[in-house]
C-alpha cells in the first residue's frame, strides 16, 4: 500500500488477486463470490485514493490516471475502462472500500451535511446500480473523498506565526482557518506534502460491468440476492421515515392543544439528533487510529510543527453511533449538520437558549413516548431508541446550570477527547474550541 499512498494509482484485476482482501473485511460477500469462482472475463478495478482526494464530486466519478485523478469521461481515460465503468451514467460504479474508509456528503459553498462514513467492507454505489429504470434523477451535489472530509482540529489552530511555520514546512497554500469546515482541506494540504511522515491512501475495488449483467445460474442469482438485501437494509429507516414524521406531527400538535408552541429550527434540530441516535446519519467522535485518515501523522505536526502547547491534539471525525462499542458521538450548534433553511450566525445567548428549548422539547418526547401519550410507537424501533438513548449537553462558557454540564465532566467520561501518545507529555482538553459552546453528547444508557 505504502507505495500507492501518496499517487493516486489503478489497477486490473481478477477476482483470485483480491479474494483475500475482500474477506478480510466482507467474509460473506467473498464466500458468495467464491461460489461463482468467476473467470478472468469478470475484471476488476483496484484504485488507490490519497488522504482527502475526490471519488465522486457532485456525482462525477473520478479514476486515477497517470497519477493524477480526473473524470470517467474523459478522454484520457481508456476507452475499455470507460466502457467498464461507465453503467451508472457517468456516476459511481458498485463498490467495496478495502482499506480504510471514505465519507459520503451533500456540499454547498457554505455547507457540508456529512452522510456516510464508508468503513473499510462496506459496499457502495447499490442504488444506481440495482436500478435500471430510474424515475427520477438524483440532484448532483453528492461528493465523497478519501478519509474523512469533515474532520477537525479540536484546538484552535488560527496562531499567526504557528500557523506559518505549518504551511512553510509542508507546502500549505490554505489561509488560516477560520471555521471547523476548512480544517479538511488544509489536512489533506499537509498529507499530500512529500514530507509528511504517514503515507495512507484508502483502497476501493470496483465491479465492472460484467459483473452486473443478468444471469439465471443459481450462484449468480445469490450474488445479486445479497446486493438487492444490502440495498433493502440500507434503506429501512428511509421506508419508515414517513411514520417517524407521523409521531412527530402528532406529538407537535399534542404540544399545540397545550399552547406549546415548537419553534421550526429547534424541530429540525431534534429531528437530526434523532437521526443520529439512531445510527443512520454520523455524529463527530475523536478519532482512536489512522481509519479516517494519517490522524497520528497529522497530531505529531501539530505538536512538533506548529506548536501546540497545553492542548492534546484531538481531531474530531464523523462516526455512527452503535451499542456495539460504547462510544459517544457529538453534535454541536456551532457546528451544524442538519439542514437549515435559514442558517444565522450564532450568539451566545441564542446557542444557550437553543441548547434549553431542545432539552425541554427532547424531554416532552420522550415522556409522551415512553408513557405511551402518541398511539402506535410501543414495539417499534423508535420506541426502543427513546427507551435506550442518553442525551447530555455542555458549554464551556457558562456556568452550568441543572441541565448543562460543565466541560470537565465531559473528558472525564470520555477518555477519547484527550488521547495522545504519552511521548508528548500529559495534555489537556481544548475546552476554547467552539465546537464545545454548545455541545450535545449522544450514547446509551450504561454506557
Amino acid at each position: 500500500m505504502t507505495g500507492h499512498a501518496n499517487q493516486p494509482t489503478l489497477e486490473e484485476v481478477t477476482w483470485k488477486d483480491v479474494r483475500k482482501a475482500v474477506t478480510k473485511v466482507n467474509p460473506e460477500f467473498a464466500e458468495i463470490i467464491d461460489k461463482i469462482n468467476p473467470s478472468n472475463k469478470f475484471p476488476l478495478y483496484k484504485a488507490y485514493y490519497p488522504f482527502g482526494s475526490y471519488i465522486i464530486d457532485a456525482d462525477q466519478f473520478f479514476l486515477p490516471n497517470e497519477g493524477k485523478l480526473i473524470p470517467l469521461t474523459d478522454a484520457r481515460i481508456p476507452k475499455r475502462v470507460q466502457s467498464s465503468l461507465g453503467y451508472n451514467d457517468g456516476g459511481i460504479p458498485l463498490g467495496i472500500n478495502l482499506i480504510h474508509s471514505s465519507e459520503l456528503y451533500l456540499k454547498s459553498k457554505e455547507r457540508i451535511i456529512p452522510f456516510g462514513l464508508l468503513t473499510k467492507g462496506r459496499i457502495f454505489g447499490l442504488w444506481v446500480a440495482l436500478q435500471h429504470n430510474l424515475r427520477y434523477s438524483g440532484i448532483k451535489m453528492w461528493s465523497m473523498v478519501a478519509g474523512a472530509r469533515s474532520l477537525f482540529v479540536l484546538p484552535k489552530i488560527t496562531d499567526t506565526l504557528s500557523y506559518k511555520k505549518l504551511s512553510k514546512a509542508r507546502g500549505i497554500k490554505e489561509l488560516i482557518p477560520r471555521t471547523l469546515l476548512a480544517h479538511g482541506t488544509l489536512l489533506a494540504e499537509v498529507a499530500h506534502h512529500q514530507g509528511f511522515s504517514t503515507p495512507w491512501c484508502t483502497e476501493v475495488l470496483f465491479f465492472t460491468r460484467d459483473w452486473l449483467e443478468k444471469r439465471n445460474d443459481t450462484d449468480w442469482l445469490n450474488f445479486w440476492l445479497f446486493l438487492y438485501q444490502e440495498g433493502w437494509n440500507r434503506t429501512e429507516y428511509w421506508r419508515t421515515k414517513f411514520g417517524y414524521d407521523f409521531v412527530w406531527d402528532a406529538f407537535v400538535k399534542q404540544l399545540s392543544l397545550q399552547n406549546i408552541r415548537v419553534m421550526p429550527n429547534i424541530a429540525k434540530i431534534i429531528e437530526h439528533i434523532m437521526m443520529v441516535a439512531s445510527g443512520e446519519l454520523p455524529g463527530f467522535s475523536p478519532a482512536v487510529d489512522d481509519e479516517e485518515g494519517p490522524i497520528e501523522g497529522f497530531k505529531t505536526d501539530l505538536i512538533n510543527i506548529y506548536g501546540l502547547k497545553r492542548f492534546a491534539p484531538t481531531i474530531m471525525v464523523p462516526k455512527h453511533l452503535s451499542p456495539d462499542d460504547g462510544r459517544f458521538v457529538y453534535l454541536s450548534l456551532q457546528f451544524p449538520t442538519h439542514l437549515e433553511s435559514t442558517p444565522k450566525l450564532p450568539t451566545l445567548h441564542s446557542i444557550i437558549f437553543e441548547l434549553h428549548e431542545i432539552m425541554n422539547l427532547l424531554q416532552r418526547f420522550r415522556l409522551a413516548v415512553l408513557e405511551e401519550k402518541i398511539e402506535g410507537v410501543k414495539g417499534t424501533l423508535l420506541f426502543e431508541l427513546i427507551k435506550k438513548a442518553r442525551f447530555d449537553f455542555f458549554h464551556s462558557d457558562i456556568k452550568p446550570d441543572d441541565m448543562i454540564r460543565p466541560i470537565t465532566e465531559m473528558v472525564e467520561e470520555d477518555k477519547t477527547l484527550i488521547k495522545c501518545h504519552s511521548k508528548y507529555g500529559r495534555r489537556e482538553f481544548s475546552e476554547i474550541s467552539p465546537f464545545v459552546r454548545g455541545c450535545i453528547r449522544i450514547g446509551f444508557i450504561n454506557t
